[in-house]
C-alpha cells in the first residue's frame, strides 16, 4: 500500500477513472461494510447500503477538502455513512407508516450512535489490515506465537505447545507487537 490516502483521494478528484475507483473501493469498502453491519441495518440490505455510501462518497469527493490536523478522511466517511443510513431508515419508515396511515407522526427512534460505531469499526478495520501486513513480515511460527499470546494463552502453555522456550515466546511477542504498533500508526496516517 504505497499510495497515501491523500494521493488516492486526489486521483479520484482529478481523474476519476476505473482504476482509481477500484483502488478506492478496495481500500475503504471493508470499513464501510463494517459500519453498516454494526448499525444493525437489515442484514439482507447491507451490501446495498454499503454501495449507496460508496457511491455518495465518490459523488461528493469533490466537496472533501483535505486539511491535515483539522479534518480526518475517516470522519468525513463516517458523516456520509451516517447521513446515508439516516436517509434510508427514514425512507423505509415513511413507506411503512404511509402504508398504515398517511397522518402518522414518526417519533425519533433510538438509532445507534453512528460516529461511535464508525470509530470502533475504524479501529477494527485498521487492526485487521495491520495484522495482515505484519504477519507477512514474520515467519508463520513467530506470528502464530504472537496470536496465541494475544488470545490470552500463557507463555508456558505456548512454549509447551510450540516447543519454543518461554523467554523466546516473550521475545517473539515483543518483536511482533512493535511492528504491529508501527503499522497501525502508519495505516491510521495514510487512510484515516
Amino acid at each position: 500500500m504505497a499510495e497515501t490516502r491523500f494521493t488516492l483521494i486526489q486521483r479520484m478528484k482529478d481523474s476519476p477513472d476505473e482504476n482509481s475507483w477500484v483502488d478506492f473501493d478496495q481500500t475503504y469498502r471493508p470499513y464501510i461494510i463494517g459500519i453498516v453491519r454494526k448499525m444493525n441495518y437489515d442484514f439482507h440490505e447491507n451490501e446495498d447500503l454499503a454501495q449507496m455510501i460508496m457511491l455518495k462518497l465518490w459523488k461528493s469527493l469533490g466537496n472533501f477538502e483535505y486539511r491535515p490536523g483539522e479534518c480526518k478522511f475517516r470522519s468525513w466517511v463516517a458523516v456520509v455513512a451516517r447521513n446515508t443510513f439516516l436517509k434510508q431508515v427514514s425512507l423505509k419508515r415513511n413507506k411503512v407508516f404511509k402504508d398504515i396511515d398517511d397522518n402518522v407522526e414518526i417519533e425519533g427512534a433510538s438509532l445507534p450512535e453512528i460516529e461511535n460505531v464508525a470509530f470502533e469499526e475504524w479501529k477494527d478495520f485498521i487492526l485487521q489490515k495491520a495484522l495482515s501486513i505484519t504477519g507477512e513480515q514474520f515467519s508463520e511460527q513467530v506470528f502464530e506465537i504472537f496470536l496465541k499470546f494475544s488470545k490470552g494463552m500463557k507463555p508456558d502453555e505456548i512454549a509447551a505447545e510450540t516447543g519454543v522456550a518461554s523467554n523466546t515466546v516473550y521475545v517473539y511477542k515483543k518483536r511482533v507487537e512493535a511492528v504491529l504498533k508501527k503499522e497501525i500508526l502508519r495505516l491510521n496516517q495514510e487512510l484515516g
